[in-house]
């Protein structure tokens, strides 16, 4: 079973697998609002993975190249795209990063 926990404005803002002290709902993975949550988070994960991976490398504790070839390609499309939007005008914040 799910629960979710809502913020002042009726907006999810966190989902457990057991109903807390706090006020919860219970709630199903095919709702599409718990859905929807769960796709943002996995946008804002995605970024810090990225993050985390240009500091490997940065570092020099890996190279591209040790991870498997579509990673390293998913990898740069994405990095690649962030750059030619920025430099198109388009400044984007982590939130706006929902647009990959």
């Amino acid at each position: 079973m799910l629960y979710v926990l809502r913020d002042k404005d009726g907006n999810i803002s966190g989902i457990t697998t057991t109903a807390t002290g706090e006020k919860v709902e219970e709630a199903s993975l095919s709702n599409p609002e718990v859905m929807e949550f769960l796709a943002d988070s996995d946008f804002g994960l995605i970024r810090v993975i990225e993050d985390l991976v240009d500091v490997l490398v940065q570092k020099n504790v890996i190279t591209i190249t040790d991870l498997p070839e579509q990673a390293q390609l998913k990898l740069l499309y994405r990095k690649n795209t962030r750059t030619i939007l920025n430099e198109a005008g388009f400044v984007m914040t982590d939130d706006e990063d929902k647009l990959f």
